[in-house]
């Protein structure tokens, strides 16, 4: 029902409420010691940009865009994992994927906290 759907996305934001308080204050996630090709291209500030609201990965979590390259942007999936990808706005059927995953968390965790 509709009431249901409206239930859901009210306690996915209060999961996320927790992770929005502590950006306010360090909205930076600095990511170093991936190695590999594109590693130069992955390392590096990710700043605190948005809540994710386009459809892509899912809704309500932080987005984070890189400070240098502004293509590739720190999020967190449907499928509970972080994600670096290349991100689209304008699709909003985007699986979770992209060059580096965390593991499986619980949703509210920021990415230093993983």
């Amino acid at each position: 029902s509709s009431q249901d759907k409206e239930l859901a996305i009210a306690t996915e934001k209060n999961i996320w409420a927790r992770a929005f308080q502590l950006l306010r204050t360090r909205p930076v996630v600095q990511l170093a010691g991936i190695v590999g090709k594109g590693a130069g291209y992955l390392n590096g500030d990710y700043l605190f940009e948005k809540e994710n609201t386009s459809g892509n990965g899912e809704a309500g979590a932080p987005l984070f865009r890189h400070r240098r390259h502004g293509d590739m942007v720190l999020f967190f999936g449907k499928d509970h994992r972080w994600w670096i990808s290349r991100w689209d706005e304008n699709r909003t059927d985007q699986e979770a994927s992209g060059w580096v995953q965390s593991q499986q968390v619980q949703a509210g965790l920021l990415p230093h906290e993983v």
